[in-house]
Order: C-alpha cells, then structure tokens, then sequence
C-alpha cells in the first residue's frame, strides 16, 4: 500500500473509531483503539482538526493521576457536514438531515394519497431537501440516499421491481441526479429493509439475526455475524416472497401464496376495505379486529420465519416497521409456530426482538449510508470540501 493510501486508511480508522465512541478519546486511547503510534495518531487527529471534522475538548487528566501533562480528549464535530436520507412509501415522501455524530438534525415529510410515479417522487424528494438544506446554510452536504420498497437493478441505480410503489425498472439514481437542489451530491439507492438492517448491526454488532420489516409490504434482511447477506443479486432476504402456499390469494408482485399476500398492510387494508395511511389503519385496530389481524399476521409470519431459520440457522428474529408496533400482539403467535415447525428450537428458544431504530427506521438508514462515505474515506471528502 502507498504511504499516500496509508495515510488515507488511517485517517477513516481514526474517524471511524470516534464516531462508534460514546465519548471523546485522548489521543493515547485511540492510539491504543487503532494500534497507530501516538505521534501517527496526533498527525493525523490534527489534519481532522485543520478539515473541522473533529472537536477538542477541554483537557483532563486520567483519575489518580497525580503528575504528567494533562490529555485534550477530541470528538466527532457536529455541524460542519451532514448527508440527507430519504423515503418513499405509497402514503409518504419523507426527508431528513444527519449530522457527522449520526444525530438526526431536521426532517420533512409529505404524506400522498397515492404512490408516487418515480419523478414525482424525485421532485417531492428535491422540494423537501430543499428545504431543509436552506435552513442550514453554512453545512457542507456529502450526498443523498433513497430509501425504496423494492428490489434494485444489480447495478444499484434503478428500481428493478417495486410492485407496492407500481414501479418497474425505474431509473431512480439518474433523476435524482438531475433534479434541482441535487446536483453536485453523491446519489444513491437502497433497499427499505437493507437500510433498516443497517441500523440494526451497528446496535447490535457481531450478532446474527433475521429482520422483517413492515411497510406497506415486507422486507427482509439475513445478518450473520454482523454482516448483511446480500446474495448474488442483492435480493437476499425477501422474505415477503416467500410461498406459503402456491394456490394461496395473488400478490402483487405477480405470484400466489407470498407471505405479503397474508400479512402485509396492502393484504390487510383490503380485507378491512381500508384506504388511507398505514397508521392510520393500525391505530384504529382494537378489539376484535385487531386480535384478528394479529392472528393472520402472527401466524403466517411465524411459518415463513420457520423456514428462513431452518436454513439460515439464527438465534435472533428481529420485527421493524408495523411489525414492531404489533410486537406484543403477534409475537406469542411467532413463537409458537417456531417452536412447531423451526428445528432451532430443538436447542434453544429464539429471541424475538424488535428494532432499535427510531419510527421510519430505513429512513435513519438511508441519512446514515449518505454520511458514511465520509467516515470511509475523509482525505477525499476534505480534497472536495476544498476544491
């Protein structure tokens, strides 16, 4: 490796080590985090400095220390660049603001009756960016990242099939780039339930589990050993697609006997002959309409985990989206048809959980896949912030 790439390296271990910090570090402990020299690690903290990427805090000397230099601990700085996320849903268009210590600064939401055609989208997405970059003016802006309910193309800058939002091969990544107030900004796309699992391993590192995560329809992540399984086409995990039964109800995506076409909001809301906001249509679930949903959701959810454990063999499931919020309804209903149909629990009970992710958790997803690049790389992003 060049002494350049080095150097390089080295400065996105050091930024890297303090953003995954509770608190500042000294100098000596986070050349002890990183296995650099001190004098490497103070170069390199003063570049950050110079870039205002980092903070320093007044100086401390460690408890019992009686004599020696003080140490001035640094840390994250806040303000001096953010990276925009942002979602879309077929009842919302939402935007938000991250800062470099991962904290959500702003956000902005427009609720649709309707789901969005892909420019529509962009320009909801373009208006509501807007808005929050004007209120922020002296930040510098690292690139925006799209949350959507779909499949991508292999090359991650179209929507390959996004049947809830009635998208096909939309290229989303080139709109993007052309909308007004965009431009200049790294673009990029993700999956609603990738970005959620996203989150969930930097709470829950090293682990394996398995994520679903309700939207209008269902996503699904596989994490082994804190490491998102993508598959060959980046599909892994879709779970919502899984059959339970081949000449069970159409689902939209063109198939029969999808886990959605059982358990999804869309699956629901037309039983219900509900139209309106996801929210809204839990919300009012009570009594017997909703030991019923909760009935139909547990129990099918609970067969499709079944079988995604007795392949993947993960002692964690993990519920997001509206899924979270019925945890306490449908999650005796999951471990019961676990304990009938999952061979896991010939050895141990599996934990189900739910996210740890504030609401909208793939749209915290898609502000911290925009901001990370930064930590990845900094020299880069300080040459650009410069140029």
């Amino acid at each position: 490796m060049q002494l350049t790439n080095v150097r390089e390296h080295n400065l996105g271990t050091v930024l890297n080590t303090l953003a995954a910090s509770e608190t500042p570090l000294s100098r000596a402990a986070l050349a002890q985090a990183t296995e650099l020299t001190k004098p490497t690690v103070s170069r390199l903290i003063d570049e950050l400095l110079a870039a205002g990427f980092l903070i320093e805090h007044a100086p401390t000397r460690a408890a019992g220390a009686a004599g020696g230099r003080p140490s001035t601990p640094v840390s994250i700085a806040s303000a001096q660049v953010v990276a925009l996320g942002a979602s879309v849903g077929a009842d919302h268009v939402s935007v938000n603001m991250i800062d470099m210590r991962r904290q959500i600064i702003a956000s902005a939401e427009t609720e649709v009756t309707r789901a969005p055609s892909p420019r529509d989208a962009v320009v909801l997405i373009a208006d509501l960016a807007a808005e929050l970059l004007a209120a922020t003016p002296h930040t510098r802006t690292s690139g925006i990242c799209v949350s959507v309910p779909g499949r991508l193309a292999p090359d991650g800058r179209s929507v390959r099939s996004a049947p809830n939002l009635d998208w096909a091969e939309a290229p989303l990544a080139e709109l993007l780039e052309g909308a007004p107030g965009l431009e200049g900004l790294d673009v990029s796309i993700e999956n609603d339930a990738r970005l959620v699992a996203e989150t969930e391993v930097l709470n829950r590192r090293g682990e394996g589990f398995v994520l679903v995560y309700g939207e209008t329809g269902i996503g699904g992540a596989l994490v082994i050993d804190g490491e998102i399984q993508r598959g060959t086409h980046g599909w892994g995990g879709e779970i919502g697609h899984l059959c339970l039964d081949p000449q069970g109800p159409a689902c939209r995506c063109g198939r029969r006997g999808c886990l959605e076409a059982y358990a999804s909001y869309w699956a629901l809301a037309a039983q219900a002959g509900h139209q309106g906001l996801i929210a809204d249509f839990f919300a009012t679930l009570d009594g017997a309409a909703r030991a019923q949903a909760a009935e139909q959701i547990g129990t099918q959810l609970g067969l499709a985990l079944s079988h995604v454990l007795n392949i993947a063999d993960l002692p964690t499931v993990v519920l997001g989206g509206y899924f979270r919020e019925l945890a306490a309804d449908i999650t005796p209903l999951i471990e019961a048809q676990l304990r009938a149909h999952a061979l896991t629990g010939e050895a141990e009970s599996v934990a189900v959980e739910t996210t740890t992710a504030q609401p909208r958790p793939s749209l915290a997803g898609a502000a911290l896949r925009a901001i990370q690049p930064v930590f990845d790389a900094p020299a880069e992003w300080i040459r650009r912030f410069d140029a």
